[in-house]
């Protein structure tokens, strides 16, 4: 099953069903990653449109400036991304033929 990257501390895990979005918890005692599931979705799409929002609300931002700041840095870095996905999600929906 696919693994995707976002940053050091989000990634996109995938199984037979859904599209989970996971947050780096640390190393364990056998010296292996841990990643804890935050949002379960049935589309890479919408899985990417979770990190980005989920970006501003856990912001240290303080007024609605920062925010937007922190906003455009944020879609700016997952406009690819996002745009990848909607490839995805698009060549992957088949539609049944009569």
């Amino acid at each position: 099953m696919a693994t995707l990257a976002v940053n050091d501390k989000l990634r996109i895990k995938s199984d037979e069903y859904q599209w989970i979005v996971q947050r780096y918890s640390g190393i364990l005692k056998s010296g292996e990653e841990s990643w804890k599931a935050v949002s379960y979705h049935t589309s890479l799409f919408q899985a990417m449109r979770s990190i980005q929002r989920r970006v501003l609300r856990e912001s240290d931002c303080t007024t609605m400036d920062d925010l937007l700041e922190t906003a455009k840095e944020s879609h700016q870095s997952l406009v690819r991304t996002t745009e990848q996905a909607r490839l995805i999600d698009e060549t992957c929906d088949f539609e049944e033929t009569a």
